[in-house]
């Protein structure tokens, strides 16, 4: 018997063929509360990730601003912040990231927080680690569409 999500023989979706998940009518929506808070968090993960890079780098003094350092000191820093939250989806602990900046560990713990009430709804938990798995994929100077307004 084969899968349901196998691919034909003959190896890609032929044009005529649809994608299997727009054709089952027994796949159940995703509650839309659900999209929002994963939409909330992709939006507030962004901002922090701009907001802590500009703290992160702008504030060096441990490196020569001619070499990339900071940067790689900001991506190394980032990179944990998700590991540590990919951790708490999984039960398995990473250490909180190191983060220097008031603001920074607020809005951390903030995001931490809504992680852990976003998983624990259906389908939560693997919408979130979706969205974490894609941040940790994105180019790590990514900072999202430049803003118009003044910082905080």
């Amino acid at each position: 018997m084969e899968s349901f999500f196998t691919l034909s023989m003959g190896g890609a979706l032929d044009k005529e063929d649809t994608d299997p998940l727009n054709t089952d009518s027994q796949l159940e929506d995703i509650n839309i509360q659900t999209q929002k808070a994963v939409e909330g968090l992709k939006l507030a993960i962004q901002k922090f990730k701009r907001d802590f890079y500009r703290d992160y780098v702008g504030n060096d003094k441990q490196h020569d601003s001619q070499d990339l350092g900071a940067m790689m000191g900001f991506h190394a820093l980032f990179l944990q912040a998700l590991g540590f939250w990919i951790g708490l989806l999984d039960s398995k602990p990473v250490p909180k990231p190191a983060l220097e900046s008031g603001r920074d560990r607020r809005t951390f713990d903030l995001i931490t927080k809504a992680i852990q009430q976003v998983a624990a709804s259906p389908d939560g938990r693997t919408l979130v680690y979706s969205l974490l798995f894609h941040f940790a994929q994105q180019h790590p100077f990514d900072l999202g569409r430049r803003e118009n307004v003044e910082d905080d």
